[in-house]
C-alpha cells in the first residue's frame, strides 16, 4: 500500500484528486448517455417498448458475462493501465453515435452494440477502480476517500440528468452523446497525470494458479459467510427490481405521463439530491446507530417513492410527487450501499479485494439484463403503469430478506461507535458507471474462507475468523 501522504486531508493528495476529479467528470458525462440512448431509440428510431428495454439488457449484460473474468484480469494487471485503456476505448465507441447520426445511418443494432461494448469496458474499468485506492492510499485514508467518491457520484446524479435533458433538447440526442465521450478523455487525462506507479502484481504460488481457481475465489468468501450471503441476495433482488423499473421508466414518463425530455432530466437531476444526502449522512448514522441497524433499516424507504411513481397522473403535481419520492429512495439507497460495501470489504482478505468486488458485481448486477427483458415483456403485455407498480410493490422484500437473515440476531452490539475502517469505493447507485454498494498478498485457496477477517457486528474493527466459528 502506498504510504505517501499517509496523514492529512485527501484534498492535498495530488494523485487521488486527479483520479477522483477525472472520474467525477466522467460520471456526469455518463448521465447524458443514460438518457440519450433510450430517447434516440424512442423518438428517432421509433422503437417498441421491448426494443427500448433491451437497451438496458445490452448495457448490463457484461456484468453477468464478464465480471468474474474482469476481477482475475485486474488482480493480474496494473490497475491504472487498465483504467486508462478502458477510458480511451469508451471514447472511441461512443463517438460512433454522433457520427452515425450526422450521416443518417443510426440504427438500433448500432445502439445495442454501443451499449454492449461500453458496458463491457465499464465492468473492467470498475473492477480496477474499486481496487486502485487500496494501493494508492493508506487504510486510514479509505474512509475519507469513500465519502468523497460517494458524494461525487451522487452529485453527478444531480447535475447530470438535468444537464443531459437540456443538452438533448438543444443539440439532439445523438450529438449530445459527444459530451459523454469527451468526459472519458478528461478521466484518461487525469490518470495520465497520476505520478504513482504501482508495482507489478507478484506471481502467485503454484498451488493458487489457474484461471478457474482464481475465478471462484471471491464466490467462496461470500458463500462461507452467511450474513454476506443474505446481503448479496438482498442486493441482487434490489438491483433486479430497480433495473426492471428503469428499463421502462423513460417510456412510462414520456408516453403515459406526457413528460418532455427536459422534464425527465430535470426530475432525475433534482431527485438525485437524495443521493448526495445519503452519502453525507451514512457515516454519521453508522457511528450513531451502528452498522447493523443501518443495514437493516436503510432499505425500508426504497419502495414508497417507486410505488408512488406508479400512481401519479400527468401534470405538475405528479412531477413534484415523483421528485420527492425518488429523492427519498436515493437517500436510503446511498446510505445502504455505503453500509453494505463497508461490511463486505471489512470481511475480505486484502489480497482478495479485486475478485470479491468482481464477484459481488456479478451476483448483484448479473440479473439486470434479465430485468430489462422482464420489464420490456411485461410492459408490452400489461402496460407501462402496471409494470412499474408490479416491480415497485416487490421492493419491500429487499428489507424483509435482511430481517430474516442472521444479521438481525447481532443487534445487541450495534449501539457502539462503528465507523468501518476500510469501506469500498462506492459508485453510482444504479446504472453502472463506477459506481452506485461498493494489499496484494494472495491467500491459499483452501484457507480463504477460514482466514477471511470477520467484521465485528457493531461495525467496528474486523475480528479474525477462527475455523469452526459460527456465523
Amino acid at each position: 500500500m502506498h504510504e505517501t501522504e499517509s496523514a492529512g486531508s485527501l484534498w492535498r493528495h495530488r494523485d487521488f484528486m486527479l483520479l477522483w476529479g477525472g472520474q467525477s467528470v466522467s460520471l456526469i458525462g455518463a448521465q447524458v448517455t443514460v438518457l440519450a440512448l433510450p430517447l434516440l431509440a424512442t423518438l428517432t428510431l421509433h422503437a417498441s417498448t421491448l426494443q427500448v428495454a433491451l437497451l438496458t439488457s445490452f448495457s448490463t449484460l457484461p456484468w453477468l458475462l464478464f465480471s468474474l473474468p474482469a476481477g482475475v484480469i485486474v488482480d493480474r494487471s496494473r490497475k491504472r493501465e487498465v483504467m486508462l485503456w478502458c477510458d480511451v476505448a469508451r471514447f472511441a465507441v461512443l463517438c460512433t453515435v454522433p457520427v452515425a447520426g450526422a450521416l443518417g445511418a443510426l440504427s438500433l443494432v448500432q445502439l445495442y452494440a454501443v451499449a454492449l461494448v461500453s458496458g463491457t469496458l465499464a465492468v473492467l474499468f470498475n473492477s480496477a477502480y474499486l481496487s486502485f485506492p487500496g494501493i494508492l492510499l493508506t487504510k486510514a485514508q479509505l474512509v475519507d476517500a469513500n465519502g468523497k467518491v460517494s458524494t461525487a457520484s451522487a452529485a453527478a446524479g444531480v447535475i447530470g440528468p438535468s444537464s443531459a435533458g437540456f443538452l438533448v433538447a438543444l443539440v439532439g440526442a445523438a450529438t449530445a452523446v459527444t459530451a459523454d465521450a469527451a468526459s472519458y478523455l478528461v478521466s484518461a487525462g487525469g490518470l495520465l497525470l497520476v505520478r504513482f506507479r504501482e508495482p507489478r502484481p507478484a506471481p502467485k504460488p503454484a498451488s493458487d494458479r489457474g484461471f478457474r481457481r482464481e475465478l471462484s475465489a471471491g464466490l467462496r468468501i461470500i458463500v462461507a459467510d452467511r450474513i454476506l450471503t443474505f446481503v448479496t441476495i438482498s442486493n441482487s433482488l434490489g438491483n433486479f427490481l430497480l433495473a426492471a423499473i428503469s428499463s421502462v421508466w423513460v417510456l412510462y414518463a414520456v408516453r403515459d405521463l406526457g413528460w418532455s425530455a427536459q422534464t425527465v432530466g430535470l426530475v432525475g437531476g433534482i431527485s438525485a439530491v437524495g443521493g448526495v444526502i445519503g452519502s453525507l449522512i451514512a457515516k454519521p448514522l453508522i457511528r450513531r446507530y451502528g452498522l447493523v441497524r443501518v443495514l437493516l433499516f436503510s432499505p425500508v424507504p426504497f419502495a414508497p417513492g417507486q410505488i408512488v411513481a406508479g400512481y401519479v397522473l400527468p401534470g405538475v403535481h405528479g412531477q413534484i410527487t415523483v421528485t420527492i419520492g425518488f429523492t427519498v429512495t436515493l437517500a436510503s439507497a446511498l446510505t445502504y450501499n455505503i453500509a453494505q460495501r463497508s461490511y463486505r470489504m471489512a470481511s475480505c482478505p486484502p489480497g482478495m479485494l479485486g475478485r470479491l468486488n468482481a464477484t459481488a458485481s456479478w451476483l448483484q448486477w448479473g440479473l439486470r439484463p434479465l430485468a430489462g427483458v422482464a420489464g420490456g415483456a411485461l410492459g408490452t403485455a400489461l402496460g407501462l403503469r402496471p409494470t412499474v407498480l408490479l416491480f415497485a410493490w416487490l421492493l419491500p422484500s429487499v428489507a424483509v430478506i435482511l430481517w430474516l437473515s442472521p444479521l438481525r440476531k447481532d443487534r445487541g452490539t450495534e449501539g457502539r461507535e462503528s465507523a468501518p475502517p476500510a469501506p469500498a469505493m462506492s459508485g453510482a447507485t444504479g446504472g453502472g458507471r463506477g459506481s452506485a454498494v461498493f494489499g496484494e498478498r494472495e491467500l491459499p485457496a483452501a484457507d480463504t474462507a477460514a482466514q477471511a477477517p470477520r467484521l465485528d457486528r457493531s461495525g467496528g474493527q474486523p475480528r479474525p475468523h477462527r475455523p469452526g466459528q459460527g456465523t
